[in-house]
């Protein structure tokens, strides 16, 4: 939970006191953007003043955060307006799940297109390539 006015962490669960390496005492001394990898800041403050404005309901983002140990999380993030009976914003209620193994597979596969090809070309090897149960035969 954040306060929808200077940003500080109001409260934390154990999990993303976890994912981040802070306690929760540590964390309501920091804001999100203190906490948010500095090139996703401006895009999450967007989208967080137009959550407070009511222009929005809730938002999602794929962000990275900073931990403690200053490392790098990725991170899937729902942010939601809690109001009271007047529809004041009382604080934002996100909820963060890990997805930085999902990104670094991504990156994985994403860096390793281009390098199968090159592989294939400069192989002394014969190279079988199969797609949808067919084979093909290639030959450097």
């Amino acid at each position: 939970m954040a306060d929808p006015f200077d940003f500080h962490w109001v409260r934390a669960n154990k999990a993303f006191c976890s994912l981040l390496g802070y306690s929760e005492k540590e964390l309501t001394q920091l804001a999100y953007g203190d906490v948010t990898y500095p090139d996703d800041v401006a895009s999450t403050s967007e989208l967080t003043r137009r959550l407070v404005a009511g222009e929005v309901n809730g938002f999602e983002v794929e962000k990275r955060y900073i931990r403690k140990d200053r490392s790098i999380v990725w991170a899937h993030t729902f942010v939601q307006a809690v109001k009271d009976g007047t529809g004041r914003v009382l604080y934002l209620l996100g909820m963060i799940q890990d997805i930085t193994e999902r990104k670094k597979t991504e990156q994985f596969l994403k860096e390793s297109r281009g390098a199968v090809p090159h592989r294939i070309e400069y192989s002394n090897d014969g190279v079988v390539i199969t797609q949808e149960g067919q084979a093909c035969l290639c030959q450097s």
